[in-house]
């Protein structure tokens, strides 16, 4: 009875640590106009853009030619980004948008946010062509999506969709997601606060 009862203990002290470090990640304090101000922008950024180096394990928020903010992330599984093909685990190199932004419903599952982009580009379309992981209509339907500047379809063979997500606990190791980028919940609820739809994401190796 005695061992039920501090296993029981334990489990509730657990709980309530996971419920409250949720709870103040979610409530955390948006230290991002203060970044700004010391660099000499303000918020709302003029022009917002990102910029994620999976070589150098972060991503960083400029305004224009300014550099905001830099924050710790993790890339996919794969060390080599920029593989296309779902059983990767990639994360894609390259230029694209920002197309959705939602609060997660199951952040202890899948993070606080999610900052989708607008995968595959042309590049990536023509890649996974000339691997045979999609047929040329499917090639067609992307690039045309693109060029209206609508979110191109992500066939299952590509994997995807891909983006910026949260992450509850911290980012390590640096490789450790399926392709996207994982930031800390609270990192990434401050970065969500300030990235509008349309934002450019340049993804470097």
């Amino acid at each position: 009875m005695v061992r039920f009862l501090v296993q029981f203990s334990l489990l509730v002290a657990a709980a309530y640590i996971v419920v409250t470090s949720a709870w103040l990640r979610e409530h955390a304090q948006d230290t991002l106009p203060d970044a700004a101000a010391s660099v000499g922008v303000t918020v709302p950024l003029s022009d917002p853009r990102i910029v994620a180096s999976v070589s150098r394990g972060c991503v960083e928020l400029f305004d224009g030619g300014v550099l905001v903010k830099r924050y710790p992330a993790g890339f996919g599984r794969h060390r080599v980004p920029g593989l296309v093909g779902a059983q990767h685990a990639s994360t894609p190199v390259g230029d694209y948008v920002v197309t959705r932004s939602a609060v997660r419903e199951q952040p202890l599952l899948r993070g606080a946010r999610w900052i989708e982009i607008d995968f595959p580009s042309e590049d990536d379309a023509a890649r996974a062509f000339d691997q045979g992981l999609i047929d040329l209509d499917t090639f067609d339907r992307i690039v045309r999506a693109r060029r209206r500047g609508e979110a191109p379809p992500c066939p299952p063979s590509l994997g995807g969709p891909f983006g910026i997500q949260g992450n509850f606990f911290t980012v390590s190791p640096k490789h450790c997601t399926d392709g996207s980028i994982a930031l800390s919940n609270a990192d990434v609820i401050e970065l969500w606060r300030h990235v509008p739809v349309g934002t450019p994401v340049t993804i470097i190796p």
